[in-house]
């Protein structure tokens, strides 16, 4: 299953409310709310950085407006926690949400839809859905007077004129006596606005208090004229006179109703605007040779029967001749009504006397179609159980309509007879809110009303039954009741007590006996199948049967209501249709079935698992396992990381409930999973994943496993710049590794070391792990290991100005590469060699190498590795003199970085974006983002961003307080053995000194920049103080190997 992105809600109708996945988030600076508000009432839309600036500061901007500006986006994107939400487009900005996701236009949506509904029912439905959208004066929180003035009254308009509508739609539905009051209130708060004036009096004269209605009409005219020197206007004249001479066309209309055997109307239902909508729609469209068919399905308990009742009660006036409803109990307690008994009982709802009603069912029939011909009727069929159930019944009458509700979807209706089908799902957490508050009569916390809906899934039947037993208290309280609820058995304690038919279980459990036995058993499997959706694979291991056999059962439990396929061949399950299936599956399997169920998922998921692993990772050196002998369908890494997205929340489940059930499974997936989570940084959960795993390893006394898991926890830490934990766990690994005598294992974690001692600064152990590495991995022949220690010592190289070094250790590694199909640790090295050939001088071949790595880690979506290109691609671009490129690229490796939670990556963009600020004039941010790339680089023990942000502040501060910097940046360059640093800092300090007429340390330092300059092959200038020895190195692979070949992070 996809990684579901965060859902977010924007409110502008009041004060402004942020929301992800509903929780609500602060926006504390009153900057940021303005801008933004500004960007949520264009949501989708390009807001100019001019109308930004403009809703900021009015007509007085200060100097500086735009970055200001610039400054306050790139905040407000750290503040929501998300920095794709708020997009950069060319001149200015723009929320990348759908626009349902703004109150605003779910506002304006509903009242289009009012003015394309027939039925006045409908109508107030709607508008009363789209006010309840307001929740008080618009952005009363913005201080902006700009929006206040430009876009707030418009706003202010829209809510008048619906709520005008939404009286008068209430008043033909007969609402009058309870409109008085509110009418009173909107009168003095509006005084000017005469429709509210006239919807009074019209409500006064209904409600059979004529001498009211026209008192109300002598107010407004005293107070038009007092104000404005005027009368009322021509339609509330009009109205005054009708009342005066009592017109008849004033009165509610009364016309006789069509007859109906519907049951009663739900009072307090919600929600289902859009299927009402369609429905209506489906239904009242009359066709010249046959009547429209509309299936409701769904599972158990989500409203169908309820949804049909209310629609065809709003229908009423569209069916002259009546409208039948018959509950056909296809699923139910009760034996399901026949198709004899279906036609007595709407044979005798048609008027036909109980005696005249024929014995012969083909008779029956005949009788019921005739009586329908050239009548216009609605047929309402609850509750069928198959497609046959209801055929018979269908009326030949083009004019007449049906409607049938199902838990099947009744697929044949639609081959055979061209039933169009609605299926409902359940209600949003909006939705349920409102419902439980309408039964248990009180306001409900949104928090506790969300884990309310939570608990019953949003399921309608399961709502109603806990709100039931919450009013039934003597003071209801939603947070207790939900905690009942997650301490009980959820199931059992959703009912209502002496009703047995108000029961979720009631609900469950027609529809599961009426399953054959192999579906039953699927049924019952599935409901312990770890994570949040299963596929065929899944289904045919629980069962141990052929893949084409399970997915012709999991059609028949699609059908049957009791799983969703939500997405082309993947399956889910209700959330309390979850329960019941796990309930069950206690209840008629034996452990030891259900142990060997969860053993044959847990083979198949980690089988696919290690060949997906295989096709995106081919040199991450996993733990050793018996080689499986199932045939992998992935045919490449693309099909590979697919089924990884798709899979992953499903793997990380399997990690912890295995632990359990058959441990050595926790780990062996814990590790297939490492280089996906890694690549795609879901740090949180490899971290859980690893623990985890490791937990288990420890409890089963698994000690050969324990190295491999540690050295995955320690490579985790050192892609998050926290070194010390990193060099623990590594440290622990290689020793284990070592008492085991496992050299491959050993080989690794001696590789990593490596890599952490290089961004520690210790370049001369980094060569000996790095070293070291090589020759093992030379000696048994583990070319993966080799190209990848050859990439980590090409980055010492590189570091130590040793250009030629790196680029034939790059180079070989490079060959191995192409040869032995690594295409990310190939990447990592093309990222490295452009670092190399910038330093060259050979601009153009460094563009060449990058590019290359940019577009091979995109198709890998190595998003971690992406960043440091990107920046890599800025620096080269400064030193092009592109710097509107330098800066677009820049900015896109930080917000990657900060997207991925690397501080060292984060330091590295942030670093080259203010040497970009420097050459083009802006001396005071560069100066912040070299002082806040030396604060992260300081945090994390990251040398190389510390000695790179300290130049950069030596050359941007003042001459006297930039010696001090760089005086700290060459010390700390040498004591670490970073020599491009330390040339770079030796040129620049000899500018300052210069400046500050200190000829003789100029001349000195000047001397031995130059002499570095040549003893490494670099080109003139690189390590002059213009900018290219800010290029940062490109990381090293973790040689494990990690990210996609390894966790390369090529910086």
């Amino acid at each position: 299953m996809a990684v579901v992105p965060p859902l977010w809600s924007f409110g502008v109708l009041g004060p402004l409310e942020v929301r992800r996945d509903a929780v609500a988030i602060a926006v504390p600076a009153a900057k940021h709310r303005i801008v933004l508000a500004a960007l949520a009432l264009r949501a989708g839309q390009t807001v100019p950085v001019e109308r930004l600036i403009e809703m900021l500061w009015d007509q007085e901007p200060p100097s500086g407006a735009r970055a200001t500006c610039q400054a306050y986006v790139m905040r407000l994107r750290q503040t929501l926690g998300d920095p794709d939400l708020i997009r950069t487009a060319p001149g200015g900005y723009w929320l990348d949400v759908p626009k349902e996701q703004v109150d605003l236009f779910r506002f304006a949506e509903l009242v289009v839809q009012v003015r394309e509904t027939p039925t006045a029912q409908g109508q107030s439905a709607l508008l009363h859905q789209a006010l309840a959208e307001w929740r008080g004066p618009v952005l009363a929180d913005v201080p902006s007077e700009a929006l206040q003035r430009d876009e707030v009254p418009a706003l202010v308009e829209q809510r008048m004129l619906a709520l005008e509508q939404r009286i008068e739609v209430d008043l033909e539905l007969g609402a009058h006596d309870r409109l008085v009051g509110e009418l009173r209130a909107l009168t003095a708060e509006h005084p000017f606005r005469e429709r509210f004036w006239a919807s009074l009096m019209l409500s006064l004269y209904r409600a059979s208090r004529s001498a009211d209605a026209l008192q109300v009409y002598r107010e407004l005219d005293a107070m038009l004229t007092a104000s404005l020197g005027l009368g009322p206007g021509e339609p509330v004249r009009r109205l005054h006179e009708a009342i005066l001479r009592k017109d008849p066309a004033l009165d509610l209309d009364t016309a006789p109703r069509p007859s109906t055997t519907l049951p009663p109307d739900i009072g307090d239902f919600v929600g289902r605007t859009e299927e009402i909508a369609l429905a209506t729609e489906l239904l009242v469209e009359q066709h010249p040779t046959s009547a429209p068919i509309l299936v409701l399905s769904g599972p158990p308990g989500v409203g169908k029967s309820a949804l049909a009742v209310h629609l065809a009660r709003q229908l009423l006036h569209e069916f002259p001749d009546g409208v039948l409803h018959v509950n056909l109990h296809g699923y139910s307690i009760s034996p399901a009504m026949t198709l004899t008994q279906a036609y007595g009982y709407l044979l005798r709802a048609l008027g036909i006397a109980s005696e005249r009603v024929p014995l012969d069912p083909a008779d029956q029939e005949l009788l019921y179609q005739s009586l329908l011909t050239d009548k216009r009727v609605l047929l309402v069929l609850d509750n069928a159980a198959d497609a046959d159930h209801v055929r018979r019944l269908l009326p030949a009458e083009p004019r007449c309509a049906v409607l049938v509700t199902s838990r099947s979807d009744l697929r044949g209706l639609t081959a055979l007879q061209g039933a169009r089908r609605v299926r409902l799902d359940v209600l949003s957490s909006g939705e349920a809110r409102a419902l439980v508050a309408a039964i248990a009569g009180q306001v409900i916390d949104p928090l506790a009303g969300d884990e309310l809906a939570s608990l019953c899934g949003g399921l309608p039947l399961a709502l109603r039954i806990a709100a039931a037993n919450l009013s039934s208290r003597p003071r209801p309280d939603v947070a207790e009741y939900v905690a009942e609820l997650r301490a009980d058995d959820r199931l059992a304690a959703l009912a209502v007590d002496g009703d047995e038919s108000a029961a979720v279980l009631s609900a469950f459990a027609p529809s599961y006996r009426a399953l054959k036995p192999d579906a039953a058993r699927l049924f019952r499997l599935l409901g312990l199948v770890p994570g949040v959706d299963f596929t065929a694979p899944v289904a045919a291991a629980l069962l141990d049967v052929p893949v084409g056999t399970a997915g012709r059962l999991l059609e028949q439990l699609s059908a049957a209501s009791l799983v969703q396929q939500y997405e082309p061949r993947r399956y889910q399950f209700h959330d309390l249709l979850r329960l019941y299936a796990v309930t069950t599956a206690h209840d008629e399997d034996d452990e030891v079935a259900r142990t060997a169920a969860l053993r044959r998922v847990y083979e198949v998921l980690l089988q696919t698992a290690e060949a997906a692993a295989e096709l995106l990772h081919p040199t991450l050196q996993r733990m050793p396992r018996p080689a499986s002998k199932r045939e992998s369908s992935l045919a490449d890494d693309l099909e590979a990381a697919a089924w990884f997205d798709a899979e992953h929340p499903n793997l990380i489940a399997a990690v912890e409930q295995a632990t359990t059930v058959a441990p050595e499974y926790s780990w062996h997936l814990a590790d297939a999973l490492r280089g996906y989570l890694s690549a795609r940084r879901l740090d949180a959960d490899l971290l859980s994943t690893t623990d985890t795993a490791l937990a288990a390893a420890v409890l089963a006394e698994a000690d050969g496993v324990l190295p491999w898991l540690r050295n995955n926890r320690g490579m985790l830490f050192w892609s998050r710049g926290d070194y010390p934990r990193a060099v623990e766990d590594l440290t622990m690994a290689l020793a284990e590794h070592s008492v085991s005598g496992d050299r491959i294992g050993a080989a690794v974690a001696i590789g990593n070391l490596g890599v952490v001692h290089l961004e520690l600064g210790d370049l001369d152990a980094a060569v000996a792990f790095s070293s070291e590495a090589l020759a093992t991995s030379r000696e048994l022949g583990e070319q993966r290991l080799e190209a990848a220690s050859l990439v980590v010592l090409g980055t010492i190289h590189l570091e130590r100005g040793e250009l030629d070094d790196a680029t034939a250790c790059l180079t070989e590694a490079l060959t191995q590469c192409g040869q032995f199909g690594l295409a990310h640790t190939g990447a990592v090295a093309r990222n490295i060699l452009g670092g190399v050939c910038l330093r060259q001088g050979r601009i153009g071949a460094a563009f060449e190498h990058h590019r290359a790595a940019l577009v091979e880690l995109r198709r890998l979506r190595a998003r971690h590795d992406e960043a440091e290109v990107l920046q890599n691609l800025g620096a080269t671009y400064r030193e092009a003199g592109d710097y509107g490129q330098a800066v677009a690229h820049c900015e896109r490796a930080l917000r990657l970085a900060v997207e991925t939670g690397n501080l060292r990556y984060k330091a590295d963009a942030l670093n080259t974006l203010a040497s970009v600020e420097h050459l083009t004039g802006d001396t005071r941010s560069a100066v912040a983002k070299h002082a806040s790339a030396l604060e992260l680089s300081r945090s994390a023990g990251y040398r190389q961003g510390e000695i790179t942000a300290l130049i950069g502040l030596g050359r941007t501060l003042a001459p006297a307080d930039g010696v001090l910097h760089l005086e700290a940046a060459l010390e700390l360059a040498r004591s670490t053995g970073f020599r491009l640093r330390e040339a770079q800092a030796l040129s620049v300090l000899a500018e300052v000194e210069l400046a500050l007429g200190r000829f003789e340390p100029a001349a000195w330092h000047g001397a031995g920049s130059l002499e570095m300059e040549r003893a490494m092959g670099l080109a003139r200038g690189v390590a002059s103080g213009v900018p290219p020895g800010e290029a940062s190195t490109p990381r090293q692979p973790d040689v494990t190997v990690g990210a996609q070949d390894g966790d390369v992070s090529a910086r």
